[in-house]
């Protein structure tokens, strides 16, 4: 093929747009800016409106960059400034993630024109950083930037067959005439620009790299949750900081961090800018961030379960504030009398104190009052001579709690014996053995104890852990297995039958149960195929309503003596040819085959015209 080689070649411009370049290079030379689009376009693919917007996105799909940088004489990593093509290259250098990676700038980019018209006024080219959806404004005259057309009120294409730099292509109105709005440019707006800043520069590091056994991807995601959980050594996952990230996104970065994703994940550029907006750390200082190898040991090691994740909070035991110290005894949702909601149930393995997981929130609480009124309040005022009455009104609180919290604190060696109730001097090592073997109100009734008693063997280290461990090692019987089987089941249908979608989230809502509960039972196959029962039925459905309402449009289309096309097809269902034909290559096929018949239909009519 014959070089190309423009008469006329315009220079680049600082932050020049390749859809402005091409604009100025076609009205120089005479021609149109799609002319342009056509001689170096990829695949067959015709210039077209709806896709104009990915000349500055991302155009290797659809214009060959270098060979227009040939044919203009610049240099092609010149030409490549013209597009957000820096901005990928600093995500990514794999050839592969490459060809996909529309889906980092998904969402952040406007696929419309923005414009400053002071700027427009003093150098007329459109600028590439316009095109950012979250930039507001011109940094440089503090204005807000327009959006529409002055003349028509139209928004402008990125590229359109007949643009010129300046001009709507609609009603050719100057766009330098528009009404301009001053704008406050807050630190948001500033972090904003200067973000995008050094994404678009060439000159910069890129912020993900490989890492040894790491790939990119995997890496970024590490370093991520390393800044989120305020640089520590240690992952722990109740004590990230939220960054406005939905937990469904910082579950991601997990999978990806672990290498755990069934199906390839990347993460979205707005994920990495978020969190480093949250924790106000720049993209200069990020690439010079290396986690330490215990973090990512730490983070890497799959075993960590919630248990591990929390520590415990009494301060007079030897596992206070150690990770790993809890263990786990239940997954099922209780509500509290306040109305939280709590579904993952712990005792630390040293000093027996019961926990639970706030559901929504995940902050650790104490199940009962020992730590916060019997070690906070009743231990610095049980003094020789107060009775427990005086200790319960100081304390703000019951007398049975108080009671209830002064035997503890004996029982477990933390203050000496009371000598305002009676206790028993040291446990009887006969009682002991009872209350190891059987339930404790039992043997309170047996052995005819005291109140006082009852409670002293009850608080005992060790009764307290043998009856969690017990209750730690208990598991469903069979009969127990089919019960909560068939209670899945029901719940399942419910929800098909009320066209609810089926996941595990709402089937554990449905049960009012913890997901690890379903896990521990092998349940979770039942929910994946009937998940999948369920979205093939409703694209079924689906696929034979767009059929009989593509015969319908087609028999209205014929019955105004309108032609017919696939494209007003389209249209006047509303859907995208794409998509449908990704899930439902019939319906496309069904309707082509319609639309055939049609013209043939229509074939006479229009040849009499």
């Amino acid at each position: 093929m014959t070089q190309i080689k423009f008469l006329i070649r315009p220079c680049l411009q600082k932050g020049e747009s390749l859809s402005s370049f091409i604009q100025r290079t076609a009205e120089m030379n005479g021609i149109h800016p799609y002319d342009i689009w056509r001689l170096f376009r990829y695949a067959d693919k015709n210039p077209q409106v709806d896709y104009s917007h990915q000349i500055n996105s991302f155009p290797i799909n659809i214009f060959n960059l270098q060979k227009f940088a040939n044919s203009i004489g610049v240099e092609p990593c010149e030409m490549e400034a013209t597009t957000f093509m820096p901005v990928i290259r600093k995500y990514t250098t794999n050839e592969l993630v490459l060809s996909s990676s529309l889906r980092f700038l998904n969402g952040m980019l406007s696929n419309y024109l923005k414009f400053c018209p002071a700027c427009l006024r003093s150098n007329p080219y459109y600028r590439l950083i316009w095109q950012i959806a979250e930039l507001k404004c011109c940094h440089e005259h503090k204005k807000a930037f327009i959006e529409k057309c002055p003349g028509c009120g139209k928004k402008i294409p990125v590229l359109r067959a007949n643009s010129i730099v300046g001009l709507c292509p609609w009603c050719g109105s100057n766009l330098c005439n528009s009404l301009e709005t001053a704008f406050q440019i807050d630190d948001q707006q500033n972090r904003i620009f200067e973000d995008w800043d050094y994404l678009l520069s060439c000159d910069n590091p890129q912020i993900t790299v490989i890492n040894g056994s790491f790939d990119e991807g995997q890496f970024l995601a590490i370093k991520l949750l390393y800044i989120m959980s305020g640089s520590n050594d240690n992952l722990s996952f109740n004590k990230l900081h939220p960054c406005d990230l939905n937990k469904t996104r910082v579950d991601t970065l997990i999978q990806i961090a672990r290498d755990s994703c069934t199906k390839q994940k990347n993460i979205h550029l707005s994920t990495v800018l978020t969190t480093l907006r949250s924790v106000r750390i720049s993209l200069i200082d990020f690439t010079k961030i290396t986690p330490p190898e215990a973090f990512i040991n730490s983070l890497l090691d799959k075993s960590q379960t919630m248990s591990k994740q929390y520590s415990c909070r009494a301060p007079w035991c030897t596992s206070y504030n150690k990770p790993g110290s809890l263990q786990r005894t239940g997954t099922s949702t209780k509500r509290r009398s306040d109305g939280t909601h709590l579904n993952y149930f712990l005792y630390c393995a040293c000093c027996g104190i019961e926990y639970a997981i706030v559901h929504g929130t995940g902050h650790l609480v104490e199940r009962g009052y020992f730590i916060q009124l019997a070690w906070g309040k009743v231990k610095q005022l049980s003094t020789p001579g107060t009775s427990i009455s005086e200790i319960a009104i100081l304390a703000n609180s019951t007398n049975d709690k108080v009671l209830r919290c002064v035997i503890f604190l004996y029982a477990n060696g933390l203050i000496s014996k009371p000598t305002n109730i009676q206790v028993p001097d040291k446990p009887d090592l006969a009682t002991l053995y009872q209350y190891f073997n059987c339930s404790a109100k039992e043997v309170w009734q047996q052995l005819h104890l005291s109140y006082n008693e009852h409670l002293f063997y009850s608080f005992l280290p060790e009764t307290r852990l043998l009856k969690l461990r017990n209750l730690q090692k208990n598991r469903l019987s069979d009969a127990e297995n089919e019960e909560l089987l068939s209670r899945l089941k029901d719940a399942i249908k419910l929800l098909s039958k009320n066209n609810e979608p089926i996941s595990l989230k709402s089937v554990c809502k449905a049960l009012n149960m913890h997901p690890k509960t379903l896990k521990a039972r092998g349940f979770y196959h039942y929910i994946t195929e009937a998940r999948q029962e369920q979205r093939e039925n409703l694209l079924l459905q689906k696929s034979v309503d767009l059929k009989q309402s593509a015969d319908t449009v087609v028999k209205e289309l014929e019955n105004n003596d309108i032609k017919v096309t696939n494209s007003l097809v389209y249209e006047l269902l509303g859907v995208n040819r794409t998509s449908v034909n990704r899930t439902m290559p019939e319906v496309i096929e069904h309707i082509t085959g319609t639309v055939k018949c049609a013209k043939i239909r229509q074939k006479p009519i229009y040849k009499s015209k």
